[in-house]
């Protein structure tokens, strides 16, 4: 969307795409031993690469998360931002820092939620109540998934019906700024028919002024199985209305950090969605299929001192992907070998009003563009497991993409188009050491294409930008046993023409967004996670993340950045959790979270001091009573004045940042009936 803004580019929230019902489903009630994110077909959990993390419906229910990019943090290592003040922050995983929603691929059932925008994923709309799992594999999902995956691949499964349940739920909070939260979720299901309903309603007042949110969404699952023969249709809505409060300068920080520079900014979005899935099974081969459409319509209003802003968009998307699998044997070696097409298009109308209020009151001086994107996009790929030997996996797959990008400026009369045939693969090789040791190793390339906010230019004529290719080895150790889960992987990424938006300043406070292809930058990390049933009673856990993202050459201007570190990437970020059942149905549970220094948004020079480390301490206690389970969570127990976003000003005078709530108690009630 073209408009100017007081923060890098943020925009409004997409529709909560709640995806389809999997095809997949089905086999997926055997627990937490299969996963479909590996290979768009469910695996064995020991089949699945090593650091591959699930997060399961109990233990979501047991955290000190209230939303779902809180339980992908504090739960999944997730690393996220607050970069506009709504309640959907930046997802980043293995440090791109502003970009970090674009090379993250975020599925609903194995079905993508494809980025045509740089808006965060409007993942807060989604009820935590209908989360059956979700499961986070980083920096995987090239071959298949494409575009998007060089950070990692999150697929979220939601609850269906399962031959003959009858269950539902009630859940009802409240807590500090206003804050309300009611869910709600019934499944009843026969041996072939069955239905899953649930919607939730979420208000708060937020914890700046100009902060409200208010969220209402549902959906709805009919499925149909007879044998290997299964068929589901999914349909959503959601609707959601934001009051943005903008960003707080170094000063205002100090003085009211709660408060808001722009009043009246606001934006609203209603969506909806539907999807069929069918599949079926004959001996050794199965086939599956998504048929999917998703629309949304968002509109903001910003006002400044002497304009006003009124951005508009209209966003269409239809993804069709069939795939099958054969369960063979070559030569002598137990083996699986999976092909599928991708097929999708997407649209977005872009209108915008920019009005001068300072020329006339009358509106003289107005400022009317409209623009249209369209991306279509074909992607074949093909993957081949092989049981080597009774204790070596290999796994290989290769995939080619065909997309035709056309940006129609409707108010120059002009169109910039662009065809690539992008490639990805990986290769990965797994060795068990013993019952408990295991380590692995891969190499891949991944790429990536912009956005339609991307492509379009702020500051003059359209250039559509070149593809982001990445080339990727990682390596990693996994123990099992005892009821200890660890792993340890380190990887190197090395990107050519990284995807990013630069900003600069047109004038006072300010920011301009200019979309480019930096210099060639560079990643490497280390992960180290752990989770222990240390008796059955008390279960502890950690996770470290150190990431180094570098420029390998190039200007900021015309000052050199090769070795600079690439803004908005922490070098070191810490989770841990402590959950103890001091009686049979009474749990404590207490989760930290530390996030290291970091360059502010605008510094790829490094020429400003870095953003302060912040840590964050949230606690629980439930009490479960009968069908019932009570809980408090007191979140920032500490009181931690901190943000995780901020952009310094091109003249290195200053910045602005999106604060984060202080300490606040939320109180809840659940109802389970089966």
């Amino acid at each position: 969307m073209y408009r100017l803004v007081r923060r890098p580019f943020a925009g409004l929230v997409p529709v909560v795409a709640l995806s389809a019902f999997s095809t997949l489903a089905h086999a997926q009630y055997a627990g937490d031993a299969i996963v479909v994110t590996a290979m768009r077909f469910p695996e064995r959990r020991l089949d699945v690469p090593i650091g591959t993390r699930i997060i399961t419906e109990e233990d979501i229910r047991n955290s000190t998360a209230n939303t779902l990019p809180e339980v992908l943090q504090k739960l999944g290592g997730v690393y996220v931002r607050d970069n506009v003040g709504s309640p959907d922050y930046q997802l980043d995983l293995r440090g791109f820092g502003m970009t970090g929603d674009d090379n993250v691929a975020v599925l609903i059932n194995g079905v993508r939620m494809q980025r045509t925008e740089m808006k965060p994923y409007a993942l807060s709309g989604i009820p935590l109540s209908m989360v059956e799992r979700i499961e986070i594999l980083p920096g995987g999902g090239a071959v298949q998934y494409g575009a998007g995956t060089t950070g990692g691949t999150i697929n979220i499964i939601t609850k269906a019906p399962r031959p003959g349940e009858r269950s539902g739920s009630l859940f009802a909070g409240a807590g500090r700024y206003g804050t309300s939260d009611l869910r709600a979720s019934l499944a009843l299901a026969g041996e072939e028919v069955g239905f899953s309903l649930g919607g939730s309603r979420y208000e708060s007042d937020g914890y700046r002024d100009n902060n409200d949110v208010q969220e209402q969404s549902g959906m709805g699952t009919l499925r149909w199985q007879r044998g290997d023969h299964r068929l589901a249709l999914t349909l959503g809505a959601d609707h959601q209305a934001l009051e943005l409060p903008g960003p707080r300068n170094a000063l205002q920080l100090k003085t009211d950090r709660s408060g808001t520079s722009e009043p009246d900014n606001r934006s609203h979005r209603d969506g909806g969605f539907g999807t069929l899935s069918f599949g079926t099974r004959s001996g050794e081969v199965e086939f599956d299929a998504d048929i999917g459409y998703r629309q949304s319509e968002s509109q903001a209003f910003f006002f400044g001192s002497g304009w006003l802003d009124l951005p508009e968009n209209d966003q269409r998307t239809t993804t069709f992907s069939p795939r099958v699998r054969w369960t063979t044997t070559i030569a002598g070696m137990p083996s699986s070998l999976i092909a599928g097409i991708d097929l999708y298009e997407w649209e977005l109308d872009n209108r915008r009003l920019y009005r001068r209020l300072y020329t006339s009151p009358s509106g003289d001086g107005d400022t009317y563009s409209r623009s249209e994107t369209e991306e279509r996009a074909r992607a074949f790929y093909a993957q081949l497991a092989t049981q080597l030997t009774r204790t070596t996996r290999l796994n290989a797959g290769w995939r080619v993409q065909r997309v035709v990008t056309e940006l129609h400026d409707k108010t120059a009369g002009t169109t910039a188009s662009a065809r690539h045939t992008l490639y990805a693969h990986e290769i990965g090789l797994r060795q068990a050491l013993s019952d408990r040791w295991s380590i692995h190793g891969k190499v891949g390339r991944s790429f990536r294409l912009a956005n339609a906010d991307e492509n379009a230019s702020f500051v003059g004529p359209s250039e559509l930008l070149e593809p982001q290719k990445a080339k990727q080895r990682e390596i990693g150790v996994e123990y099992r046993g005892g009821g200890l889960r660890a792993s340890l992987i380190g990887y190197d990424m090395r990107l050519e023409n990284e995807i990013a938006t630069l900003m600069f300043e047109p004038f006072p406070n300010f920011f301009l967004p200019d979309n480019t292809n930096l210099p060639p930058t560079r990643r490497r990390g280390l992960e180290l996670s752990a989770d222990w049933q240390a008796t059955p009673s008390l279960e502890l856990g950690a996770s470290l993340h150190y990431v180094r993202a570098t420029f390998r050459g190039g200007v900021s201007g015309v000052t050199p950045i090769d070795g600079n570190e690439v803004p908005l990437v922490p070098r070191y970020r810490a989770n841990a959790y402590v959950a103890w059942n001091v009686a049979p149905k009474t749990r404590l549970s207490a989760h930290y979270t530390y996030v290291g220094r970091q360059r502010y948004d605008n510094d790829q020079a490094n020429l400003y001091r870095r953003m302060p480390a912040y840590s964050i301490v949230d606690l629980r206690l439930s009490h479960a009573v009968g069908d019932w389970l009570l809980a408090a969570n007191l979140q920032n127990a500490l009181d931690e004045k901190y943000y995780s976003y901020a952009v310094v000003a091109g003249d290195y005078s200053t910045f602005n940042a999106y604060p984060h709530g202080g300490r606040s108690l939320f109180l809840s009630a659940e109802y389970r009936f089966r």
